[in-house]
């Protein structure tokens, strides 16, 4: 419903009657910018701006056009999302571990150098830890 409305209001009155063949990125640049002169949100000129953008896409792979004419902006992505390969994780040594550790104590006090401390031996995350008390630990030397 969305997306017809902004086609009705604002794609079709600027490029309705022009050949899509004739849209060029200068253009497109300047009704951009009355876009956002206007009396609308810059979040709607974007939704706007992206719906013509996606016209544009489709008018290129139906071979109507041989490039867009809407600038792209970064994402980039259309259709299904695709997930990234997950960044390698860093685990840090038993002396990192130490050294932010002993920054922490510096900075924040004997409280943080323990926060730490256990968080990196235990794996535990800060939530979790900030759940732990003192009455649920059973400290044992055996």
């Amino acid at each position: 419903m969305e997306y017809r409305r902004r086609l009705k209001n604002q794609i079709l009155p600027q490029w309705g009657s022009v050949p899509v063949g004739d849209i060029s990125p200068t253009a497109v640049a300047a009704w951009e910018k009355a876009l956002l002169r206007g009396r609308i949100s810059k979040n709607y000129a974007d939704g706007v701006v992206g719906i013509f953008r996606t016209m544009m896409d489709d008018a290129v792979s139906e071979g109507l056009r041989r490039d867009n004419p809407v600038a792209a902006r970064k994402s980039g992505r259309r259709g299904r999302f695709q997930s990234q390969r997950p960044e390698k994780k860093i685990i840090a040594t038993p002396r990192q571990a130490l050294l932010v550790a002993r920054n922490a104590l510096e900075m924040r006090g004997l409280n943080e150098y323990a926060i730490v401390l256990t968080s990196a031996y235990t794996g535990l995350r800060i939530g979790e830890l900030a759940a732990v008390h003192r009455d649920q630990l059973a400290l044992k030397d055996e």
